[in-house]
């Protein structure tokens, strides 16, 4: 009884024992093109299967995770804490601007 696809492995292993000749080499090289396009189709479906999981269960799940505004138990910021995080940025900008305006420190190496 013969098992399906035996005849293809017996084909590789006679093309592999025979690569220095062109006959097998293009054998092996057909057989190695099959394979990488066989392994890119598994892993772009299963990219695609799992990015379909990913949106469903975000699509179906927003509000169980907060992503809604209605549904989240989390208030937004008061106008004290907004305050607070404009000033960093103002801060952040003056240290910004008196490093520009000091003058340029020269290379030690030179």
């Amino acid at each position: 009884m013969k098992i399906p696809g035996m005849h293809t492995w017996e084909s590789v292993r006679y093309a592999w024992d025979f690569r220095h000749e062109p006959e097998s080499l293009r054998a092996l090289a057909g057989f190695f093109w099959r394979t990488l396009l066989a392994a890119a189709a598994a892993i772009s479906l299963a990219i695609g299967l799992w990015s379909a999981s990913m949106l469903i269960s975000i699509v179906t799940g927003a509000d169980s995770i907060g992503l809604s505004p209605q549904g989240s138990g989390v208030a937004p910021l008061n106008r004290m804490q907004l305050r607070s995080v404009l000033d960093t940025f103002d801060l952040r900008a003056t240290n910004y601007q008196s490093l520009q305006s000091s003058p340029q420190i020269t290379d030690p190496s030179k």
